[in-house]
């Protein structure tokens, strides 16, 4: 359909572009981009990894060694196939996961996706960031051994899909079930004669959905996931989970969860811009502490942007509770007035973090809550924080302090955390 022919350079710039991806150097530079990228080993139309998560080690399983392997684009760009196993030196259990996720159809190019998984494997509740699990090479070096994980089973079945400009939904169905896990989580129930006994697990069916709006709202997509960008607009999603107690699924409770989330990016003159997020959470109906709110904690010495800096694993816990998260990134506002110090272009942020809420005795009797998981009210938590990023254009370094709750045991009351972030 061309209105004229190519010439003999322009043909060329086809060949050399064509040939150029088959050449060893290319071959060899896409492996490495790949490898430093998503963490993973490129073998066609598979990927193994991700290398972070080779092996790490926790009071639970000991060492647990994990590979992974999962389809990529060159398979097709709209078909995800992935699964993983690991193994605990010290309990000896398989742990392992498997899912299925593609693209549908949709019109005007709107979002439209569905994943189908199954996983049997210990979790950190509160921790939703998939970056940052608590099986990462990182725990070899952290200083602290990770003393609490939680063995779960769940069937899970997602569908997300944009409706509007501005407005998506994650709809999701999830049958799971919690097991005790001996001398961590001792699940135990009260009788009606006030006599403690011993529950091995439990089970819950979960039909739940995510209602997303931002009017500029912006993804970064990639091989059938993706993630939203900051924009000039702020973003509002409400969550609504319905617990069923049933035969069919073998529920255990019934429970209604309701969430509402506020974020925005202010840009400021001058002085930089600010980062705010405003949560808050009612639980209502039968909710043991499992199932409830758990307060998310960074794990390791690198900074968890989605998490508390400095809280434990499963620190705190809640029925209903608000939480309000604000962080300030100055742009270089103080140190580009510092004669020799502008040169290095550093940029300083402080931020701070509080959670308040409170959790019923009716919940708290559904099963025992353990005596060093605590209620984060009257008193709320709350943590504060500065650094320096743009370090060498590419690290970030933060310094945490608790302000409330300072005599918890096994937990710090100042944290160092680190942070890859590639200033542009």
């Amino acid at each position: 359909v061309r209105l004229d022919t190519l010439s003999l350079s322009e043909r060329l710039v086809y060949h050399h572009f064509d040939t150029a991806k088959t050449t060893p150097a290319f071959i060899g530079l896409n492996l490495l981009a790949t490898l430093v990228t998503t963490a993973n080993i490129k073998a066609g139309p598979v990927d193994f990894g991700r290398l972070y998560r080779v092996i790490s080690r926790n009071n639970v399983e000991g060492w647990r060694v994990r590979m992974g392997v999962r389809t990529n684009a060159e398979l097709s760009d709209k078909l995800y196939l992935g699964a993983y196993a690991a193994y605990g030196t010290k309990d000896k259990v398989w742990k392992y996961s498997v899912n299925a996720r593609t693209l549908l159809p949709a019109k005007y190019n709107r979002w439209h996706a569905i994943e189908l998984e199954y996983i049997s494997d210990m979790v950190v509740l509160g921790n939703d960031n998939p970056l940052f699990s608590y099986d990462n090479i990182l725990t070899l070096i952290g200083g602290t051994t990770l003393s609490k994980v939680m063995k779960t089973t769940a069937l899970n079945l997602y569908y997300e899909r944009d409706w509007i400009k501005g407005l998506s939904s994650n709809i999701t169905f999830s049958d799971k079930r919690f097991y005790s896990v001996p001398g961590v989580f001792n699940f135990s129930g009260i009788d009606n004669k006030g006599i403690s006994y011993y529950m091995p697990g439990f089970n819950t069916t979960e039909l739940s959905t995510d209602l997303r709006y931002c009017k500029t709202d912006n993804w970064y997509e990639y091989y059938t996931y993706r993630t939203p960008l900051p924009t000039k607009t702020p973003s509002i999603t409400f969550k609504y989970t319905l617990g069923l107690k049933n035969k069919l699924f073998n529920g255990d409770y019934t429970y209604h969860k309701l969430s509402l989330q506020f974020m925005h990016r202010w840009q400021l003159p001058v002085i930089g811009y600010s980062k705010i997020m405003i949560q808050g959470g009612y639980i209502l109906g039968n909710s043991p502490y499992p199932v409830s709110y758990i307060s998310s904690s960074n794990i390791g010495f690198i900074r968890d942007d989605l998490s508390f800096q400095i809280t434990a694993p499963f620190e705190f816990v809640a029925d209903k509770y608000l939480m309000v998260w604000w962080e300030h990134y100055f742009d270089g506002f103080f140190f580009n007035r510092i004669p020799g110090v502008n040169k290095l272009h550093l940029r300083e942020f402080i931020q701070c973090k509080a959670l308040i809420g409170d959790y019923s005795a009716k919940n708290a009797s559904l099963i025992t809550l353990p005596s060093d998981i605590h209620v984060p009210g009257p008193i709320p938590y709350v943590e504060v924080g500065c650094g320096i990023e743009n370090i060498l254009n590419l690290f970030q370094v933060g310094f945490y302090w608790r302000c409330t709750y300072r005599n918890s045991p096994n937990v710090a009351n100042f944290g160092v955390k680190l942070n890859i972030v590639p200033g542009f």
